[in-house]
């Protein structure tokens, strides 16, 4: 039978997910069929699809819980997780946890308090999710900042507030899509009078290269 262990390669900063075989030695990674699901949808199509054939109409009834892992404090649970190199990414509000996809064992989590005075689905906790770009990995905290991550660390690397709240009620609960090196983010509070928008960061900074007013102005 096979283990699966992790060890973190001092020398490149990666996480690498190693395999203990039977004669006691590793080898890169488990051997199991590898798609990777970096971002909200799955991959630039958007359709939710994953080609993979493994589980189908014959042994679906046979799937079974490997493992759990539970998130405390998060009332509304609404991440689509993203798996690259076998590790899963979830998020809760102002959360994202990095797990071995294989075991569930808690890899590193980044955190930090939610807002007060929020209204709308951000205030009930919402978050879509993260996407994942190279070494990078963004996402959306309750109050509008855009955060670039260190996807092997959880270090922060940027964070860029997109609206000037508390001035204005603007929040956020979607997931971010990457291009290139633009990370597309929009914001949530309409329903509190809130002037929609999207915009267009650069990955690599943070900094805004565009913005498109989806409501206009009186």
């Amino acid at each position: 039978q096979t283990n699966f262990d992790l060890q973190l390669a001092t020398a490149d900063g990666k996480i690498h997910l190693l395999t203990i075989g039977t004669a006691g030695l590793y080898s890169e990674g488990p051997t199991l069929p590898k798609l990777d699901w970096p971002r909200y949808d799955g991959s630039y199509t958007s359709n939710r699809n994953s080609p993979l054939d493994q589980i189908n109409t014959a042994n679906v009834q046979q799937l079974a819980l490997k493992w759990m892992f539970p998130i405390a404090d998060a009332p509304r649970l609404e991440s689509t997780p993203a798996v690259v190199d076998g590790v899963m990414y979830v998020t809760a509000a102002n959360a994202v946890y990095a797990l071995d996809a294989v075991s569930g064992r808690q890899l590193w989590v980044y955190r930090r308090p939610t807002t007060p005075g929020l209204l709308g689905e951000a205030a009930g906790g919402a978050n879509r999710g993260v996407a994942v770009e190279g070494e990078r990995l963004f996402m959306l905290t309750d109050n509008a900042h855009l955060l670039a991550l260190n996807k092997n660390t959880g270090k922060l690397l940027w964070d860029t507030a997109m609206t000037d709240w508390p001035k204005s009620q603007y929040s956020a609960t979607g997931a971010p899509l990457v291009i290139g090196d633009l990370v597309f983010a929009g914001v949530a509070g309409g329903e509190e009078g809130a002037r929609g928008f999207l915009g267009a960061y650069q990955a690599s900074t943070g900094e805004e290269a565009w913005r498109f007013w989806t409501i206009p102005k009186p």
